[in-house]
């Protein structure tokens, strides 16, 4: 997760993945910062993100991923601003392959499927075309243990876009309380991903669960 305080130990890190063959990618928060919500045409948000983007490749991490490039949930007029999500997505993609062209770009996309660009002003179908693999984050609208929810979403996804879908999963089974998943309540979701056509799984907050 973005910013990097200590260069070193992070170029270390990552040196230690690839010499177990672990890809690791960077996780960059693009609209909001600090609790804070920016708009897509602000200057300021844009600016820290090409430059994380910039500072993560060239430590050697193997792609990005794309996070909060979105608006806060009802924001009004986030259905008719969808193009402002589309163009930033495309000059932080091309930030991406223009300083590391192998590089993956991952866009985190919320779970509402077609009501989804007029509640984030996000189009999971446009965005397709600035982002390698998309990943819908299944656990953020309360329903982290619905197998059927999570298989439809990612199923929508992959339908709509056309490209590779890492499905997001929570390794909490309630978040509030700090309450993580068993490994069968994790395996069964992923399963479900799976079925839905995820070519993968991101689990969220891994390093607490009982995996």
């Amino acid at each position: 997760i973005l910013p990097i305080e200590d260069l070193t130990k992070t170029a270390d890190f990552i040196a230690k993945c690839h010499d177990r063959n672990i890809r690791a990618h960077a996780w960059i928060n693009c609209l909001r910062h600090k609790d804070r919500w920016y708009d897509p045409d602000d200057v300021a948000p844009t600016t820290r993100a090409q430059h994380l983007i910039r500072q993560a490749l060239r430590l050697g991490f193997d792609g990005i991923f794309l996070d909060d490039l979105r608006y806060p949930k009802k924001t009004s007029g986030a259905e008719k601003s969808y193009q402002k999500i589309n163009k930033l997505a495309l000059e932080l993609n091309s930030v991406i392959k223009a300083v590391k062209p192998g590089a993956l770009t991952m866009v985190g996309v919320m779970p509402a499927m077609e009501q989804t660009y007029k509640l984030y002003g996000q189009c999971s179908p446009c965005l397709a075309a600035y982002a390698d693999i998309q990943v819908p984050l299944t656990f953020t609208d309360e329903k982290a243990t619905d197998h059927d929810f999570v298989e439809r979403v990612t199923r929508w996804t992959v339908e709509k876009t056309a490209k590779p879908v890492w499905t997001g999963l929570t390794a909490y089974e309630d978040e509030e309380q700090i309450v993580p998943m068993s490994q069968t309540q994790l395996k069964s979701l992923a399963r479900a991903a799976e079925k839905g056509g995820a070519t993968k799984t991101l689990i969220y907050h891994y390093g607490i669960s009982l995996l």
